[in-house]
């Protein structure tokens, strides 16, 4: 089980998530995002029709910084729940912001 990760952007730690335990109603949403993003995603410039693992941690990653930008606390909690529950191996997300764009490197373990 995961310890949970961390957000830094610029090489400081902006968020730390250490929830490891979520209710059932919150998997019930998680279960949603799946089928959702398996109807293809957004990444960047290009629309991807069947995302893999990794493409989908990509996405949820950038969510979790747009949501971080925008102070939206219950996004905020949804996308790590689901990075928790689903991305045990994350250790960090670490990011450069350029303005209004971010560029991350993910860190698993």
């Amino acid at each position: 089980m995961s310890d949970g990760f961390i957000v830094s952007i610029n090489k400081q730690t902006v968020y730390e998530c250490n929830e490891t335990r979520f209710p059932a109603r919150l998997r019930r949403h998680l279960d949603e995002i799946d089928l959702k993003i398996e109807d293809g995603i957004q990444l960047g410039e290009n629309f991807v029709k069947t995302p893999d693992s990794f493409q989908k941690l990509q996405y949820i990653s950038m969510l979790l910084l747009n949501a971080l930008d925008q102070e939206d606390t219950n996004l905020v909690n949804l996308m790590s729940a689901y990075l928790v529950t689903r991305y045990s191996e994350l250790e960090e997300i670490r990011a450069t912001s350029s303005g209004d764009f971010y560029s991350f490197s993910l860190i698993t373990d």
